[in-house]
């Protein structure tokens, strides 16, 4: 149950959400694992079997595996075979070669890929940068991508100091105060109350502790 404030209010953080396909609070489970993530009920929700990789929660499509993992698996199967018609469309078709060639030269071209990539895997996208950063300030140590996915699930999606929706991670004892890179100095935060707070520390008051 979320936690309230001693007057009966909820935390920012901690303001029930209400399901996504009826409109109505109560015990709902996320089903889209995002930054700003959507919720339903169990009995609202669309039911699918999912894939039967290990922590994997996309839908299963053949073979009960999802299409990435399908694919890489009857890759895996066929390797041989598919490097030599990679081979033979090689040799076969040398102008779209050429013309793919030239279009990845374009200016942008790859710019445009990663950017496409960092909106389809924002999460990892935050935890990576987040991590890279890390080990310039001098924590090799990183924080793995199950714990960033744990604490963002932890204060459903939203900054914890205003409740909108998080799009990043705030160190809450920052870097310039001597604060670790750690799963449990992580907080999901806006990128406007990141901004704000800076390296501001103030110590553990009372609405940290709570929220």
């Amino acid at each position: 149950m979320p936690r309230k404030r001693p007057d009966g209010s909820y935390y920012p953080s901690m303001v029930p959400r209400v399901c996504a396909e009826c409109g109505k609070p109560g015990d709902l489970q996320k089903r889209v694992l995002a930054v700003a993530g959507v919720y339903a009920h169990k009995a609202c929700r669309v039911v699918w079997s999912k894939c039967k990789v290990q922590r994997c929660s996309e839908q299963a499509k053949g073979d009960g595996l999802c299409m990435p993992h399908y694919n890489r698996k009857y890759y895996a199967e066929r390797v041989d075979y598919m490097r030599e018609r990679a081979k033979r469309w090689y040799r076969e078709n040398p102008e779209k070669v050429a013309e793919r060639y030239e279009r990845q030269k374009a200016a942008g071209y790859h710019r445009a890929k990663a950017r496409e990539w960092y909106w389809r895997n924002r999460l990892q996208a935050v935890a990576i940068q987040q991590n890279h950063r890390a080990v310039r300030m001098g924590f090799p140590t990183p924080v793995t991508f199950d714990q960033f996915r744990g604490r963002l699930e932890m204060f459903g999606g939203r900054c914890y100091m205003c409740g909108a929706d998080a799009d990043t991670f705030d160190h809450v004892k920052p870097y310039a105060a001597g604060g670790p890179h750690l799963a449990s100095n992580l907080r999901p935060a806006c990128r406007s109350c990141n901004s704000k707070k800076h390296k501001i520390w103030k110590g553990v008051g009372p609405w940290l502790v709570a929220c």
